[in-house]
């Protein structure tokens, strides 16, 4: 979908190794240069540490069940999360927060996505619709010139039970059957 020149795909994977056939290295079409990147994180992928407002209504006492996006979604149902998210997806990251990473020399950007965004499944609590808004960030970032890395950070099941998955909790990635096709559904979307 937007791989190309100036994007690149990632799958942040702690627990486990997916075997992708080999593939000879493409050759580069921009001169070589140095990275500078930064890391989108909270943007479509919701932890709470980044994005401790979403959280606050939550926020005592400790040991609150909303800790990750799953929870943050199963708590407000499909419909109230889906307003509270598009609001942050519209407002969390601008034009000119891109214009002035680039004025800076930020040359990268790293996107995190949840599977959930690409291979939705309608039995969880997650909502779609970052689409819109990944496409307008990653037409921001072309036209400063940037290269974005899209990393699919939430794998079906969880692939490290951190909060950066989309759901804390047990790792099922390698347990649950279809999960691993399902994280390939998603990559494929991506591509």
């Amino acid at each position: 979908m937007w791989v190309g020149p100036q994007c690149a795909l990632a799958l942040s994977l702690t627990a486990g190794v997916c075997a992708l056939p080999q593939v000879a290295p493409v050759p580069a079409e921009r001169p070589a240069e140095l990275i500078r990147g930064v890391n989108l994180g909270g943007l479509f992928v919701l932890e709470p540490w980044i994005t401790p407002s979403l959280f606050e209504p939550w926020a005592a006492p400790s040991g609150s069940p909303v800790v990750d996006e799953w929870s943050y979604c199963a708590a407000l149902g499909k419909s109230e999360c889906y307003s509270r998210l598009a609001q942050h997806w519209s407002t969390w990251a601008q034009e000119a927060d891109i214009a002035t990473l680039a004025g800076l020399g930020i040359n990268t950007l790293r996107i995190p996505i949840g599977y959930w965004a690409l291979a939705p499944d309608p039995s969880e609590p997650y909502v779609q619709g970052q689409i819109p808004y990944i496409e307008q960030v990653l037409e921001w970032a072309f036209g400063y010139g940037m290269r974005v890395v899209l990393d699919l950070h939430g794998a079906p099941g969880s692939q490290n039970g951190f909060d950066n998955s989309g759901r804390r909790g047990d790792i099922a990635w390698t347990k649950r059957a279809g999960d691993m096709q399902r994280t390939l559904g998603a990559l494929a979307e991506l591509a």
